[in-house]
């Protein structure tokens, strides 16, 4: 396996090819948990502008086309701007409702490329009218945004997420409603991709962006190395200088420390009547780190 990965990547360099591989990286396709993993973050809802003022809605209920378009850069304080890649107009609808026999319901606005009837800038029916893409002017380590599909479900429509550099973090199917990772790698664009030659309308909400919250944790259970009993009272100390955290086991035996910068970490354990248990552990960012002991009777 190792001469076959050292020829790939020998491969690559005598082609130029830029190799990014990203294993660190969490899914979300649950708003709630998204927003909960991250410390700092900005919504754009395409309901207001950065300002407050509110912004008009650019099609009506009947799904005609009031002049109103976006031309992608009116967040560009917040650190983002949109495009389409078709070159389709970019617009709000007045839509939160999935349903296919109500496709402009009422408001809260969201943002739609193309317009109806499935069609382009140009006036050509097209079959990836809704593509858009997001790049962000900063760097993020957290986006996720609601997808509306206003009829059928297409399997044919993905997203990918970019460092700052193009390479690729992640490709993921859209979900009905929502869907946002947390990276270890800065994020510097999205690419949606609709691929579907359908009578279906595609609109975007509630991008929210901002800092990933890097902090793992460690769990498990402690033993008796003997009996396989499990060992109340353990006092447990995790170390990664100048930090000290402690806890002790419950009368099961189980012990969760929580909050813990990623890295290495010291993880003792102690317990009168037996000898000291150390251990280096790894934390990672937003994982829990299982890591299970008997302790030896002295």
């Amino acid at each position: 396996m190792k001469k076959v990965l050292t020829l790939i990547i020998m491969i690559a360099l005598m082609f130029g090819v830029k190799m990014m591989v990203y294993a660190g990286y969490t899914v979300y396709t649950d708003e709630e948990s998204f927003l909960a993993a991250l410390s700092e973050k900005t919504t754009v809802d395409f309901d207001t502008y950065p300002d407050g003022i509110p912004i008009p809605t650019g099609y009506t209920h009947t799904g005609q086309f009031t002049g109103f378009a976006f031309s992608g850069d009116e967040f560009a304080e917040l650190g983002v701007e949109f495009s389409s890649p078709v070159d389709a107009i970019l617009s709000t609808v007045s839509t939160i409702d999935t349903s296919p026999i109500d496709l402009f319901a009422s408001p809260p606005n969201s943002l739609t490329p193309g317009a109806p009837p499935y069609v382009g800038s140009q006036g050509v029916h097209d079959d990836n009218h809704d593509s858009l893409d997001i790049v962000f002017t900063s760097p993020v380590t957290g986006a996720g945004l609601i997808f509306i599909d206003n009829g059928s479900s297409n399997p044919t429509e993905s997203i990918t997420f970019f460092d700052p550099d193009g390479n690729t973090i992640v490709v993921l199917e859209l979900p009905g409603y929502f869907i946002g990772i947390t990276s270890d790698v800065p994020i510097g664009s999205i690419a949606i991709v609709e691929d579907a030659d359908d009578a279906d309308d595609v609109s975007y909400d509630n991008l929210t962006f901002g800092t990933a919250i890097r902090l793992g944790s460690i769990k498990g259970i402690v033993t008796d190395c003997q009996t396989g009993n499990p060992i109340k009272g353990t006092l447990i100390i995790a170390i990664q200088q100048p930090a000290k955290v402690k806890t002790f086991t419950d009368e099961y035996g189980t012990y969760y420390i929580v909050d813990l910068e990623p890295g290495f970490w010291w993880l003792l354990g102690v317990k009168r009547g037996y000898k000291l248990h150390i251990a280096k552990v790894e934390v990672k960012a937003n994982e829990v780190t299982k890591h299970e002991f008997c302790m030896e009777p002295k």
